[in-house]
């Protein structure tokens, strides 16, 4: 049986989530790593990915979902495959400029954990 998980913004189809966007990459990063080595890889590879968003280098066709088996997304995905500290230092080197509404998504974001 094909089971589906939904990793919102910690797993993409082509990435994984940024760990940037609250000014504490580092401990951000290791929040992440954690994430998904132990609530996400811990899932069989026959298990559907479906994430919260997509990005343009992503295939879409009328009529199926935006998903990847979690197998596919092992063997593709460079970063799945990275120790703690070595995921660590790569998603800190590839920061990227922050969407110009970033504060407003992590003020409410904030807010609604609490």
């Amino acid at each position: 049986m094909i089971r589906p998980i939904f990793t919102g913004d910690t797993l993409f189809l082509e990435s994984v989530g940024r760990p940037d966007l609250a000014e504490q990459a580092e401990p951000f990063a290791h929040h992440l790593y954690r994430s998904l080595h132990e609530r996400v890889l811990t899932h069989g590879d026959d298990t559907m990915v479906f994430p919260a968003h997509f990005g343009a280098g992503v295939e879409i066709h009328a009529g199926q979902f935006v998903s990847r088996r979690l197998g596919s997304l092992r063997s593709t995905l460079g970063a799945l495959t990275l120790s703690e500290d070595d995921f660590v230092a790569w998603a800190i080197a590839n920061v990227k400029d922050r969407p110009p509404n970033y504060k407003r998504i992590v003020r409410i974001n904030s807010v609604k954990s609490q």
